[in-house]
């Protein structure tokens, strides 16, 4: 059985889900195709389709999430939660056009690393332990971005991808059990759905690996190991 702090994390998880359920995601009907979109938009090249998604998947992962629009090229997501009393922030940077093969420039990584110092220096995430994420399909730096590279987690697109996947299964077989009640559930009638989502702070843990690409890994590990969610791959 899940303990009291899987609940308290479940506890955020939830209220993000019964949120988008009385907002973009009221109409049931239309899950499949937003979904659908959603997933394609992750493994694409289009930079504001894939923040958009990027959001979207956050909220199914617990966060708060939020788009910066700035010009063009200069998106940022970011995302905020808090558990236990403890405050986590998260900037990430997509370049979905990035291609594989291609090696991550400096001015991208400096962006990414810029992002993070100016977040943190904001008096309104004073308190939040912070962290930014680099997401695009590469998985190679140039030599010249790596002195550069020592705040910024690399991550592929494939793994969020693998996170999209677990989160989105989870949100359904919630949204199945609350319509069918017309109720919102109780913790105790929830146990499925807890199981089957990522932990919320998985994506953070991710973040302690920082300064330099991975090659692509499996990233399907079961999503409530006590470590959290491996979201690499």
């Amino acid at each position: 059985m899940p303990d009291e702090g899987d609940f308290k994390e479940f506890d955020c998880i939830t209220a993000s889900w019964n949120h988008l359920l009385g907002g973009d995601l009221r109409n049931t009907a239309k899950h499949k195709e937003f979904f659908a979109d959603m997933k394609n938009a992750l493994a694409g090249n289009d930079h504001k389709q894939f923040c958009h998604a990027a959001r979207t998947l956050f909220r199914l992962l617990g966060w708060d999430a939020e788009i910066r629009e700035k010009q063009q090229g200069e998106t940022d997501v970011i995302a905020t939660v808090s558990v236990e009393g403890k405050h986590y922030l998260l900037v990430v940077e997509g370049k979905p056009e990035m291609e594989d093969g291609k090696s991550m420039p400096l001015r991208y990584v400096n962006q990414a690393s810029g992002q993070l110092t100016r977040y943190k220096s904001d008096f309104r995430f004073a308190k939040h332990e912070a962290a930014v994420m680099l997401v695009s399909k590469t998985s190679q730096l140039e030599d010249s971005a790596k002195p550069a590279a020592g705040n910024v987690t690399f991550l592929r697109q494939t793994a969020f991808g693998c996170a999209a996947n677990m989160a989105i299964a989870a949100f359904q077989r919630y949204a199945s059990i609350r319509h069918r009640q017309g109720l919102l559930p109780k913790r105790s009638e929830c146990v499925e759905p807890l199981q089957m989502a990522p932990k919320l702070l998985g994506v953070f843990a991710v973040c302690s690996t920082r300064g330099q690409p991975t090659p692509a890994q499996a990233g399907h590990d079961r999503p409530r190991k006590r470590a959290g969610a491996k979201l690499r791959a």
